[in-house]
């Protein structure tokens, strides 16, 4: 089966292409960020209302129920804001290997081995921890529909 496509669409698949490699090219775009205290960062999550990034740290092993995991805020231009925005060793939240995270509106979700935690955003306080029975190793997260707090 011969699949025909429309000349409109292969210009904005090449627009496409060549604007993902100028993007790659381009040196300025580059940021690296490196020796500011992040203890095995597992995964990044944009926030675009405050313009900043998120980032889960383990501190630890990824199986460990040590209550010293964290999450860093980083500005834009790769400078750290907040090392320990939100820390495990703090009574108020729980957190242990964070990993996978995601923001739903003014909340941000963070899956943790078996739990999947809710913070609210700006402020970072944990609302609350969802068990997920069976589970033991959560990863990734992904946002659906729904009321999730």
């Amino acid at each position: 089966m011969k699949t025909t496509i429309k000349p409109n669409k292969v210009i904005m698949l090449l627009l496409l292409i060549w604007s993902v490699v100028a993007f790659a090219k381009d040196p300025a775009k580059k940021i690296v960020v490196s020796d500011v205290g992040f203890s095995t960062p597992e995964s990044v999550e944009y926030n675009p209302i405050e313009d900043v990034y998120l980032v889960t740290n383990i501190n630890g092993g990824s199986l460990a129920v040590d209550g010293n995991g964290f999450i860093s805020k980083l500005s834009p231009n790769g400078h750290v804001i907040d090392l320990k925005w939100i820390d495990g060793k703090k009574s108020d939240v729980t957190l242990n290997a964070p990993k996978g995270a995601a923001i739903v509106g003014k909340h941000l979700f963070v899956t943790d081995i078996d739990q999947v935690h809710v913070f609210s955003l700006p402020d970072g306080q944990q609302k609350k921890s969802i068990t997920i029975t069976g589970s033991t190793f959560l990863n990734g997260i992904t946002p659906g529909t729904g009321d999730y707090v």
